[in-house]
């Protein structure tokens, strides 16, 4: 699944003597990312965690789209809850016509409980 975005450039089309040049029209399809969803300049992902790493702590990588890998990490102590979001800041889309800053990238938790019968009590 793709969308298709349309761009027109006024004024920037084949030019010829005496003539005014038409306008440059671009057409992009943006193809959907396995990983990776595109929001404006956000990136969002939704990360697949265990109960027990929910309530004791992960580090995990992501390889963003240009290649490289950094890391993800629970603070100590930290719990996380099923559906809840984190905020890394300036690791999105550069803005259209700013490449020095960036959106954020949001990190959806979805936490997979115990099947019945899983858990064993003693």
């Amino acid at each position: 699944m793709y969308h298709d975005y349309d761009y027109i450039i006024t004024g920037e089309a084949h030019e010829a003597p005496g003539v005014i040049a038409g306008d440059l029209h671009i057409r992009f399809k943006v193809e959907k990312h396995p990983l990776f969803e595109r929001k404006g300049a956000d990136l969002f992902i939704t990360k697949k965690i265990t109960l027990l790493q929910a309530l004791t702590g992960f580090t995990f990588e992501i390889k963003h789209l240009d290649g490289k890998m950094f890391s993800v990490a629970t603070m100590p102590g930290e719990v996380i809850a099923h559906n809840s979001m984190k905020m890394i800041r300036n690791q999105g889309f550069p803005f259209f016509n700013d490449e020095v800053s960036h959106g954020n990238l949001f990190i959806k938790f979805d936490v997979e409980f115990p099947k019945k019968g899983q858990l064993k009590s003693k």
